[in-house]
């Protein structure tokens, strides 16, 4: 997990202990995973995120002044 910082690692230990995390898309983008397209980027995160046991869902919202954001929803990775 290269160039992965502290916020994904916190994001993910606190989806393990709770169950659920919540981080916006572009706050990852723009700190962790803005190499090459933003394809590419999500494929980065959705990978370091699966390193820690954690998987990734990116949902879309509308905030209450209208805009739409991106968010990325982290829960525990199935036990296999």
């Amino acid at each position: 997990m290269e160039n992965a910082g502290n916020s994904v690692e916190h994001s993910a230990r606190k989806a393990l202990e709770a169950g659920r995390a919540e981080v916006p898309w572009l706050l990852l983008r723009n700190l962790h995973f803005r190499d090459g397209t933003p394809t590419d980027g999500r494929r980065a995160m959705e990978a370091a995120f699966a390193e820690l046991g954690v998987q990734v869902r990116v949902v879309d919202r509308t905030m209450p002044n209208g805009t739409q954001m991106q968010w990325v929803v982290l829960t525990p990775a199935p036990l296999s």
